[in-house]
């Protein structure tokens, strides 16, 4: 009661009708998305990170355990252990991770019309990595990585 007198009329408390939660039409994130290009990215699931730390050890198996920008990389000790190895994307993974690249080997067809596995991309101390940046560095290329260091020399000289 009020000092007034009067009582307030309330209304009755409305029940809400529960609606049922909508189940996701989305099926479970695959490990690794391929793209129409023939990209591999391996997604952020556990299975992803996985498969991309076992690109990474495969990679540095690959390399003798030497860092793909060993001679490139002004810091670079050379030697890499597993657990100083990160994923060094020879392309730059771009904007976004637009023209993101996790494959460590790419299918070529050569002129006898044989498909054969050309090197991409590589594991690099994490320094090293930190040093390179976006940058196109093509160190799986013997040639191209000689005409890169001789445009590149004052670079590599600091």
């Amino acid at each position: 009661m009020k000092r007034g007198g009067q009582l307030k009329r309330r209304a009755p408390i409305q029940k809400r009708r529960v609606k049922p939660r909508r189940k996701s039409k989305r099926g479970p994130i695959p490990d690794l998305r391929v793209c129409r290009d023939g990209r591999e990215v391996c997604q952020k699931t556990r299975a992803g990170k996985l498969e991309y730390k076992l690109r990474v050890i495969v990679m540095v198996r690959r390399q003798h355990n030497i860092c793909c920008l060993f001679g490139i990389a002004p810091t670079c000790p050379g030697r890499m252990a597993d657990t100083e190895a990160s994923f060094d994307h020879e392309h730059g993974r771009g904007a976004g991770g637009g023209k993101r690249d996790d494959r460590i080997a790419i299918p070529v067809e050569n002129l006898d019309r044989t498909i054969t596995m050309k090197n991409q991309n590589g594991a690099a101390h994490t320094l090293c990595n930190q040093w390179k940046g976006s940058r196109y560095i093509p160190y799986n290329d013997p040639e191209a990585l000689a005409k890169w260091k001789e445009d590149h020399a004052d670079d590599l000289a600091k």
